[in-house]
């Protein structure tokens, strides 16, 4: 008796540490059937009689009654199973009193689902309509590439009358809506509809000027009661006259709090970011919340970065002290770009910064040496990923940068990626910086393009190769 006991108090204390460690949403597996599922679900349902009847304690028994659902749901056109489960929520929130019993509707906090069409929109559209989404706070809804507007318009049109009261987290990427849908989600938002909305992704869904201007109104209107957060607009179709339109709204209360910006992979070029609506918008405080900007791949130039750091400079508090990661990727960014940059370094307007990607610019010699120079004054003292491949450095510019590994400006970077930069005899240089450890915290270093596959050059590096991961070789194996 003795020992079974000591059993049944050991199995008790382990679920009990399992259950109370797991605060997160319930997902069940894609890979699941439909009877699986619902087998899944009813247990779920089961868990607090199941606890009170194998006498646990009652704290359990209300940590699990509080459990959370999320149920996320592949690719509709991979698996069948996604339009069976459709119809199976669809039955159970017709059948009135017996649903809450059968589905815990109550229970559902997330909802994702990709590649919906249009027979299965038909089948959500009850649910919606008979609150079965009501505590709904992140709901992600992905419409098929090759669906027409009849399916989202249904969508937004139920979810005009039926939107989650909770909801905080709206992700329709990838749904192609065009203008036409995002001018439909704009009154949505101007009807005050979402006043908990604080993520929103648009990407890859056919945005233009005028859709992303209706967005910016519905948003910056009083009524909305939007304060976002997270704002991603990216693979869109965004020309200059768009982003002036959104960058005017940027001191407005609902982007305001803004902390995660998206606008990678649009059209934007110098002229949208050289407005002097974007710079009232800087000087007055628009970017103090900023913490991740993305702004990959867009025709920015010097002509329009250069303002825009310059006016960051001028803002009268700390313009960007949350800024921890920057994105310029592709931005056609060259020297003049560099050293305005620089000077907001050195003004400590971005002191946390911890990742810079400047990779795919026309980044030379002098434009390392006026980035290194702020660097190498601790202007970011907490960097640790530097990516400055696909530029124009040469030798000269990687031997600057070995310079500032060995006064210690850079010498807490734990990436570090200097591909096809055309370097040959600096690389004997950085093997000396590693040999010497003046790169105590480095894990990861890419130098592939740089060496033209000497052999020697990789017998330099061997000796590093089980403290750090080197690079030696681009996807395309030159």
């Amino acid at each position: 008796r003795h020992h079974h006991r000591r059993r049944r108090r050991h199995r008790y204390r382990r679920r009990r540490r399992q259950v109370e460690e797991d605060d997160t949403p319930h997902h069940f597996s894609h890979a699941m059937t439909v009877p699986e599922v619902a087998s899944a679900i009813n247990s779920f349902l089961d868990f607090r009689q199941i606890f009170a009847n194998r006498g646990l304690a009652k704290s359990l028994t209300q940590h699990v009654s509080r459990a959370e659902l999320a149920l996320i749901m592949p690719h509709a056109d991979e698996d069948p199973m996604v339009g069976r489960l459709c119809v199976y929520m669809s039955d159970k929130i017709e059948a009135h009193d017996r649903a809450y019993k059968e589905f815990p509707f109550n229970k559902l906090v997330e909802f994702n689902v990709r590649g919906l069409v249009d027979s299965q929109v038909d089948l959500l559209v009850p649910v919606f309509k008979k609150g079965g989404m009501r505590r709904v706070r992140t709901l992600r809804v992905e419409f098929g590439s090759g669906e027409g507007q009849r399916g989202i318009q249904l969508f937004l049109g139920t979810m005009t009358k039926h939107m989650p009261g909770e909801l905080s987290d709206l992700d329709m990427r990838g749904s192609y809506m065009g203008d036409e849908g995002v001018t439909t989600l704009s009154k949505i938002f101007a009807a005050g509809l979402c006043p908990t909305l604080t993520r929103l992704n648009l990407a890859q869904n056919g945005c233009s000027d005028r859709g992303l201007r209706a967005l910016a109104l519905s948003i910056a209107n009083n009524k909305s009661k939007i304060r976002l957060e997270a704002l991603d607009l990216s693979r869109n179709d965004i020309h200059e006259d768009g982003a002036v339109q959104l960058f005017a709204k940027l001191k407005h209360s609902g982007f305001r709090r803004i902390q995660d910006l998206n606008l990678s992979y649009n059209d934007i070029d110098g002229s949208g970011f050289a407005d002097k609506k974007l710079k009232e918008s800087l000087r007055e405080g628009g970017a103090a919340e900023w913490t991740r900007v993305n702004l990959s791949y867009n025709p920015i130039g010097d002509e329009g970065m250069v303002p825009t750091f310059t006016a960051l400079s001028q803002s009268h508090a700390s313009s960007c002290p949350e800024l921890v990661k920057l994105e310029l990727c592709g931005s056609e960014l060259g020297d003049p770009s560099m050293t305005a940059l620089s000077s907001l370094m050195m003004l400590g307007h971005v002191a946390l910064l911890v990742k810079l990607d400047l990779s795919f610019n026309w980044i030379h010699p002098n434009g390392v040496k006026a980035l290194l120079t702020a660097l190498r004054a601790k202007a970011c003292p907490v960097l640790t990923h530097l990516d400055l491949s696909n530029n124009n450095m040469g030798d000269d510019g990687i031997n600057q940068i070995c310079v500032g590994f060995q006064v210690g400006g850079i010498s807490g970077l734990e990436d570090l990626d200097i591909s096809n930069n055309g370097g040959r005899h600096s690389m004997m240089h950085l093997s000396m910086m590693l040999e010497k450890g003046f790169c105590p915290e480095l894990r990861r270093l890419g130098i592939a393009g740089n060496f033209d596959g000497n052999a020697r050059v990789k017998r330099l590096f061997k000796p590093y190769k089980k403290r750090i991961k080197i690079k030696f070789e681009n996807p395309d194996g030159t």
